[in-house]
């Protein structure tokens, strides 16, 4: 899973065990992908009560989208009615889970010192945030080039005064989509780093840009 997907799966733990107020634990946490640049707490108590009790389990409702030719996930409600010692398994890509609301999210997450600022961008750059990669062989995902035009036309209407830069898993189709436009290189730690700083960002229909976005107090243009 990528690290938009491990971070609406820990989020979600996170809330569930603060309303239930019961012990959390994450699994497999070596292999999460964004603890280099991320403070996390993978466990509230030293204790693995998965090794000592028979667990239960639970998985979130799936179901299957005709229109999209595709599964999906929504907020299950049961998920709040989980006993202690249970092993959680879905996507949990929903608003719904966050306990008590959206900015609890700063509870659970916070970014290391030395990424909060990390290309040293002001107040006046929009980020933009370009998803390719394995999202180009899927037509109905990608986004036409209209939408980052139309959005750069949007966002220099709230602030003629705008510049512009890039951050993207595929610089060389950024720079087809977007030439001339400053790509900035790094690698994910940095890219989060630029989303979570900027006040203005046009971002793809991804979750990857949701948490840098969401996270901290400071207010956005999306």
């Amino acid at each position: 899973k990528g690290l938009a997907n491990q971070l609406w799966v820990y989020v979600t733990l996170r809330s569930i065990a603060a309303k239930l107020k019961i012990d959390y634990e994450a699994r497999s946490k070596s292999q999460f992908i964004g603890k280099e640049f991320l403070n996390l707490s993978f466990s509230s108590s030293d204790i693995n009560y998965s090794e000592k009790l028979k667990p239960h389990y639970f998985n979130e409702k799936i179901f299957y989208d005709k229109e999209l030719n595709n599964y999906a996930c929504d907020y299950d409600e049961e998920i709040y009615k989980v006993k202690p010692n249970t092993l959680i398994n879905g996507l949990f890509q929903s608003e719904k889970y966050l306990f008590p609301n959206i900015e609890s999210i700063n509870n659970y997450i916070s970014i290391r010192k030395e990424y909060t600022n990390y290309h040293k961008l002001d107040t006046n750059t929009c980020v933009i945030y370009i998803r390719g990669g394995e999202y180009k062989r899927h037509k109905d995902l990608i986004l036409p080039e209209k939408y980052w035009y139309d959005a750069i036309d949007n966002m220099k209407k709230i602030n003629p005064n705008l510049r512009f830069v890039i951050v993207s898993d595929d610089d060389r189709y950024s720079s087809i989509i977007l030439p001339g436009i400053e790509i900035l290189k790094g690698n994910m730690a940095t890219d989060f780093s630029a989303l979570y700083n900027a006040k203005y960002a046009i971002i793809a229909n991804s979750s990857w840009g949701y948490f840098p976005l969401k996270m901290g107090q400071s207010p956005k243009y999306v």
